[in-house]
């Protein structure tokens, strides 16, 4: 409630203008960050582009095929824990025939089309925004000086969070070939489900927002 988000008259065309109370401390992180967001997320959509909550990341296999995947979701689903453990097992030499996984966006980006109908996602900070005793211990162990490094908010808070500088490759878009949504609310066993009416379940899934909650 204390926070405002204005959109003003320039002249050449609206200022996004976010206006914070100057506290040196909150209750929780998002306050901040996710108001922001929001006045991104406004000009990008009057740019043409979508904001999209989720991760997205680069695979390139053994024969030098590259393809994107987006996996989008509600707060607690588990995407970036899915993805952790993804990459974990790249580096454990556990995914055979991947030569590297590149992680683009851990938290959110924004969906631009070409000419030709084409979706490119851009990553909007090289962070990751995420609550560290989630991931899988061998994972930090891996990537320990950037989690050493890492901001944390909220640390005695079940919702506790560490911005992980370093993560993502926000440098240039990159095409998407394969678009997931991510559920773990379902009673079907993990796994990858194909719907035949995709836009009446993502009008669903969107717009119900169910998950397991997990404090978030």
């Amino acid at each position: 409630p204390q926070i405002g988000y204005f959109n003003i008259k320039g002249p050449n065309g609206n200022i996004k203008t976010l206006v914070t109370p100057l506290k040196m401390k909150t209750d929780y992180f998002g306050n901040i960050k996710k108001p922001w967001l929001t006045m991104m997320n406004e000009k990008v959509k009057e740019m043409g582009g979508m904001p999209v909550h989720g991760s997205l990341f680069a695979v390139e296999e053994e024969d030098g095929s590259l393809f994107v995947i987006q996996v989008d979701g509600d707060s607690g689903v588990g995407k970036s824990e899915m993805l952790a453990a993804m990459m974990l097992k790249w580096l454990k030499k556990d995914l055979p025939g991947i030569r590297s996984i590149k992680l683009i966006a851990g938290d959110m980006f924004y969906v631009f089309p070409d000419a030709d109908g084409n979706l490119y996602g851009i990553g909007t900070e090289e962070g990751d925004f995420s609550r560290v005793p989630d991931f899988d211990p061998d994972f930090i162990k891996y990537y320990n000086s950037l989690f050493e490094s890492a901001a944390d908010s909220n640390v005695e808070d079940l919702n506790s969070r560490s911005t992980i500088s370093g993560l993502c490759d926000i440098k240039m878009p990159y095409k998407i070939d394969i678009m997931l949504t991510a559920s773990n609310f379902g009673r079907q066993e993990a796994g990858i489900t194909v719907y035949k009416n995709p836009e009446n379940f993502l009008l669903y899934r969107h717009s119900h927002g169910e998950r397991k909650e997990k404090a978030t």
